[in-house]
């Protein structure tokens, strides 16, 4: 960023941007931009770093949920083990480890994995918040739905805790060939950029695969406000135990009339058994309209209320489990900390933000690579390797010059210097450039050889060729010497 940056800022000194009053809308004074619209502009970050960053400061609230809703079971040595049930039908569920955790170590958990520490467990699953999807797809959705604007810290819990725990399908129709092809491209644009997605890269993909067969989620989300969302989650209710109250208790922490703070002294698992307690009844916290719809049951918030002050089970006996608080800390005492002083606040994208990042985005890293690779899917190789380069001398991160290489590389490869394309392919891969860099490499290394061995072949028959003419004028002077003797 900083070569751009400087690059950017000699463009706007010289003059090649102007700021003030001239730069704004051309529209009369009295005419007003629609409020959504400016309200979106300012309220969606440019790159998913950008909102990444400040996501991170809610990871440990959303932690609290996290904990209490999984639970986790303990060995005698204090350490979490894997731990799984019987299912009403009487299958086994799946195994899970920690707090949610279903792979360890690159493997799916079983009975036999690997015991591990809390503050390992708290680290693994704060990392599927962060680094695996539910940050990414928050904001990559945030741009895909013109309305929806997370510009409060309520939302970003609320929505964030929804797409952790149920992913997309809340929004549309999660067996659609669009939704699997859009969320495929997406996955693949985090893997070649990482942090640096940037919304016009996001836009261009709901462009082609946009959101088909809403639902009513997506509607409240599309404008709606936080309330709208609590009601609309009671739609997304299957049928069985613990969906009914998280999801609800999704939509009070969307509202603000449930803290992270309030969740803290209750023990693991406990809001199951408060479930239990009111008798597993949905319309405890969701009333069923005439028209089918859901709307919260406001009555449930205040049994919810008088139950945290003494949070006993089913049974009405006291709660014996570790409290959140309780294994917080003994993963980092200092964690509490962070959940009382977590902000989250909007952005703001004044006239020269907003210009600065239209340039940007037009010369940075990522558009060069874009350029760079659309210019080899149209065949033209010369202009892919020009971009691939500038984007290599802006790059500053390992994918970034993982994706500058591996197209440098391949536009080598269709250019038939396989020597540099090789090179280029390996510094791919050395930058941790995707699985199809090891495929161009392999192409590159084997049209290199193949042309070596053509060479090798080429280079024998002329020596062959060279060999038997050589032989044959030697014969014959050695032929006349003997006649010259004989005479």
């Amino acid at each position: 960023m900083a070569k751009l940056e400087k690059f950017l800022l000699g463009t706007m000194l010289v003059g090649g941007l102007t700021f003030g009053a001239s730069s704004c809308s051309s529209k009369n004074k009295d005419s007003k931009e629609d409020e959504t619209e400016i309200k979106a502009k300012k309220q969606k970050d440019a790159t998913y770093g950008d909102f990444k960053k400040r996501m991170q400061q809610l990871t440990p609230q959303l932690m609290v949920e996290t904990i209490l809703a999984e639970g986790a079971e303990f060995d005698d040595k204090g350490l979490c083990k894997p731990h799984s049930k019987k299912l009403n039908n009487g299958k086994q569920d799946k195994w899970t480890h920690g707090f949610g955790i279903t792979q360890l170590d690159g493997k799916p958990v079983t009975g036999k994995t690997r015991h591990i520490t809390v503050k390992e467990a708290y680290e693994k699953s704060a990392d599927f918040y962060e680094n695996v999807e539910t940050y990414y797809f928050m904001w990559c959705y945030e741009i895909g739905i013109d309305g929806l604007c997370i510009d409060t810290k309520e939302k970003a819990l609320g929505l964030a805790d929804v797409m952790y725990n149920a992913y997309t399908s809340c929004i549309e129709d999660k067996n659609s060939t669009t939704h699997c092809n859009r969320n495929q491209k997406l996955r693949d644009l985090y893997e070649m950029y990482g942090d640096t997605v940037n919304a016009e890269q996001v836009k261009a993909i709901f462009a082609e695969y946009p959101i088909k067969g809403n639902y009513s989620f997506y509607n409240a989300l599309n404008g709606g406000t936080a309330e709208d969302w609590a009601n609309t989650l009671g739609n997304f209710c299957a049928e069985k135990g613990g969906i009914y109250w998280r999801r609800w208790l999704q939509g009070q922490i969307a509202m603000g009339n449930i803290t992270y703070k309030d969740l803290l002294d209750l023990p693991i698992k406990s809001m199951y058994e408060f479930w239990c307690l009111v008798g597993k009844d949905k319309s405890v916290f969701f009333k069923t309209n005439k028209d089918g719809s859901a709307t919260v049951n406001p009555e449930g918030l205040k049994k919810f209320k008088e139950w945290i002050k003494n949070p006993v089970t089913k049974e009405g006996k006291p709660n014996t489990n570790k409290t959140v608080r309780q294994i917080i800390n003994s993963a980092n005492p200092e964690i509490i900390k962070s959940i009382e002083k977590a902000t989250f606040d909007a952005p703001v994208q004044d006239t020269y933000f907003v210009l600065f990042e239209q340039i940007r985005q037009q010369y940075s890293c990522n558009a060069q690579n874009d350029t760079s690779y659309t210019a080899y899917k149209n065949g033209d190789y010369d202009k892919a390797l020009k971009a691939g380069k500038s984007a290599l001398k802006l790059a500053e991160t390992d994918k970034q010059k993982g994706a500058a290489n591996y197209n440098i590389g391949i536009a080598y490869t269709e250019l038939g210097k396989y020597n540099k394309a090789v090179h280029y392919l390996e510094q791919s891969l050395a930058h941790n450039q995707a699985n199809s860099g090891k495929t161009a490499l392999e192409t590159a290394k084997q049209k290199q050889a193949e042309r070596s061995e053509k060479r090798g072949k080429t280079a024998k028959g002329i020596l062959i060729g060279a060999g038997i003419t050589g032989a044959a004028i030697y014969g014959r002077k050695k032929y006349a010497s003997y006649n010259q003797y004989q005479r």
